[in-house]
């Protein structure tokens, strides 16, 4: 399987887990969704210390701004939350009024996502927007991905007609070794579109360690 292939190739020194309920692909409901990640921990005092992705942090400051029914920019975004559910509903492009709580959650998320991008291995953007793009990735990310998994690697590899995007979390080498890998694959035709067909899109996840 390439994507097998490619994920052990970016963490070579680690044993892959697809069982015991270490792989996750689609799907993704039993562990919420982000409109609700989202205000759990606004809720909880927003405490972003421990988020280790940089496109989670994206994603959830972007919430209360989808809840308003802004219309975005990134159509990955616009992708992320119509398959989130069914509460947004894009209305207007300018930014709506926001509570108090929100505008000092979104600042720490902010914070946090500028962060890990200054000391985290730039993610390239087609592998950005396909991940992002994934609900059940980006619920997947929330949960999973924390700082413990600092050191980043990614890939993209062409198979026949086919375009795989990786991106592996992992804990720093020398420490008790363990990753969590995200992998997107999509036509080849697609992944040369700006924005391509969402419905080609297929992600999983597994763990590693």
């Amino acid at each position: 399987m390439a994507s097998t292939r490619v994920a052990l190739a970016l963490v070579s020194t680690l044993t892959l887990t697809v069982g015991a309920g270490a792989a996750r692909a689609g799907g993704g409901d039993d562990m919420g969704d982000l409109r609700s990640a989202y205000a759990n921990l606004r809720d909880s005092g927003c405490d972003v210390s421990k988020l280790g992705s940089p496109l989670a942090a994206r994603v959830l400051r972007n919430v209360p701004y989808a809840l308003g029914g802004k219309i975005f920019k990134a159509p990955e975004l616009t992708r992320v939350f119509v398959m989130d559910g069914d509460w947004y509903e894009p209305t207007t492009k300018k930014d709506p009024a926001l509570s108090t709580a929100d505008r000092t959650c979104i600042r720490a998320l902010t914070v946090q996502e500028q962060k890990l991008r200054k000391k985290q291995k730039k993610i390239p953007a087609g592998i950005e927007l396909a991940v992002t793009a994934d609900r059940a990735a980006m619920v997947q990310m929330v949960n999973f991905v924390s700082t413990d998994f600092p050191k980043v690697r990614t890939a993209v590899t062409r198979n026949g007609d086919q375009t795989e995007y990786t991106l592996a979390f992992e804990t720093p080498s020398g420490e008790s070794e363990s990753a969590v890998v995200f992998t997107c694959t999509l036509p080849t035709a697609q992944a040369k579109k700006k924005t391509p067909d969402w419905s080609t899109i297929t992600c999983s996840m597994m763990t590693a360690g």
